[in-house]
């Protein structure tokens, strides 16, 4: 891939790509200008057709004067029909006020008596019936039901529960210790494979004034500041270069030993922020 524009330094660079605030400026003038010339344009188109579509419209007076007169002839049709119906409801209530008579209602009601005797009696014989069943089923099931086969299940169902209970009790316990001996299994190998036993046998990391390993010689500069962690503690020291060119490390006047920092000791951590490693 090859760049359209090369600039001797990253300020240039921004200078170019970033435009001017001033050319912002003007551009946004100029889209402002443009935006109100088209917006007077279209609010005038919109009012020349609207006022078009104003000049085709009918006027108010001839839209209300046809259903004016609809009303006036309904209103018309509206008296002489309510006439007509209060006469036909006068004459139906007529014959039927005819037709009602003190002799049939009494017919009526007498035959209505009489079903609901028939109805009451019938009612009474099923019910009869029906707790008669029910008693000799009720006597049927106190005979089957007795003190001695409920005891019996019962202690039964105690027995099931306790073994049930012991059977709990040992699987939680089988599972505790499966538990414990995958921890244990993990804890040995999180402190084999920890850099602090290596530290605890004698050995020692050395870091730069940035905190990362140094893990050569060559790589230590004359008058760089370095860390030694130890086990218990990290010691701040300064290289010195001897006659023969070679790097050696000395304590300045007043040496700082501080504890060390606790760090992640998941296998894989980083050497700033979690576990180190000297392989």
């Amino acid at each position: 891939m090859s760049a359209d524009v090369r600039a001797p330094t990253p300020t240039k660079a921004a200078e170019l790509v970033v435009p001017k605030y001033s050319d912002l400026l003007a551009q946004l003038a100029d889209l402002t200008g443009r935006l109100l010339v088209g917006m007077r344009r279209s609010l005038e188109q919109a009012r020349t057709h609207l006022r078009s579509a104003e000049r085709g419209l009918p006027r108010a007076e001839d839209l209300v004067r046809l259903p004016r007169q609809r009303f006036d002839a309904v209103d018309q049709r509206l008296g002489r029909a309510l006439l007509a119906n209060t006469r036909a409801h006068g004459l139906r209530q007529a014959r039927v006020g005819a037709r009602l008579q003190p002799r049939l209602l009494t017919d009526r009601l007498a035959r209505l008596r009489d079903r609901l005797a028939a109805l009451d009696a019938r009612q009474r014989d099923g019910l009869a019936r029906l707790a008669a069943s029910r008693r000799s089923l009720f006597e049927g099931a106190a005979g089957r039901l007795r003190p001695t086969a409920i005891l019996q299940r019962s202690a039964r169902g105690a027995d099931q529960l306790a073994a049930l209970d012991a059977r709990r009790i040992r699987s939680l316990a089988t599972a505790i210790a499966r538990g414990r001996q995958r921890l244990d299994a993990r804890a040995q190998m999180l402190s084999a494979l920890s850099y602090q036993g290596v530290l605890a046998r004698g050995f020692a990391i050395v870091r730069d004034g940035n905190g990362a390993m140094v893990r050569r010689a060559q790589d230590v500069a004359a008058g760089a500041a370095l860390g030694i962690e130890f086990h218990d503690g990290e010691v701040r020291v300064q290289a010195i270069e001897d006659g023969q060119d070679s790097r050696r490390v000395s304590k300045p006047p007043v040496a700082v030993v501080r504890p060390s920092k606790p760090r992640d000791r998941t296998p894989g951590g980083a050497a700033g922020g979690g576990q180190g490693t000297l392989f």
